[in-house]
């Protein structure tokens, strides 16, 4: 796998996540503490700080659990697999800018190669020119240099030092660290927004789990508050799910 999703969720920070998300949920705090019963709380002296701080906690340590399970709630090779089948063009434009060099190299190659070899059958064909020669040379050097362009960009996978301290390696692979950054901007710029992966997780193909993990952490989290426990059992076990879901 070139990505370790693991490693790249571990990145991110738990706390400046809460930090960026918590203060655009003024509304939606309003409409919680309004359903658990609770709004003159809120409107009164230090209760929009506290509901501040609880939120931050929750987004925080929710981010936290989201970090340990994230394979459980997101199918990044699937979003990846989805997206380029559903449009066709990424792909095309996903071998253009990670092959470019080795494009060309087959366009020079062809020329170059086919040119010396049309060169051989011409003279082949001056000495012995049966009728089917031409379509039988023309088809062999094509394959030849074809051939002789897809083993050159792929092969030796490892470095071979030839005398002189010549190194030779195919050339795709010489390239690795350039392709891989080449691959990591396509795929950050066209596919793996922040918003098509919140989409994914949100509505693909794992959104139950991803619902069901958020539904037992608020279970979790409300409960270790400080009358959490009262507050579930005063909405109602259906009622604070359909808070928590929305």
């Amino acid at each position: 796998s070139l990505i370790d999703v693991e490693e790249v969720f571990r990145r991110l920070s738990p706390e400046k996540i809460a930090e960026l998300l918590v203060p655009g949920l003024d509304k939606e705090l309003r409409n919680i503490a309004s359903e658990v019963g609770a709004g003159w709380a809120y409107d009164g002296p230090g209760g929009y700080e506290l509901a501040q701080r609880t939120a931050q906690g929750f987004v925080a340590s929710f981010t936290k659990k989201m970090q340990k399970s994230i394979r459980d709630v997101w199918d990044l090779e699937g979003m990846v697999v989805s997206a380029m089948v559903q449009d066709k063009k990424l792909l095309v434009e996903l071998f253009q800018e990670c092959g470019r060099d080795e494009l060309k190299f087959v366009v020079r190659s062809g020329l170059y190669f086919g040119f010396l070899l049309g060169i051989f059958q011409m003279m082949v064909w001056v000495a012995w020119d049966p009728w089917w020669s031409l379509a039988v040379g023309g088809a062999l050097v094509g394959y030849l240099t074809n051939l002789f362009a897809i083993k050159s960009i792929f092969e030796p996978v490892q470095p071979i030092t030839l005398p002189g301290g010549f190194k030779v390696q195919g050339l795709f692979l010489t390239r690795q660290n350039e392709v891989a950054t080449a691959f990591a901007k396509f795929l950050s710029a066209r596919i793996l927004t922040s918003e098509k992966i919140w989409q994914e997780i949100l509505y693909g193909a794992k959104k139950e789990a991803f619902e069901q993990l958020l539904l037992d952490h608020a279970d979790d989290y409300v409960r270790g508050l400080p009358g959490g426990a009262l507050v579930q059992s005063g909405v109602g076990r259906e009622r604070f799910d359909s808070i928590v879901e929305t």
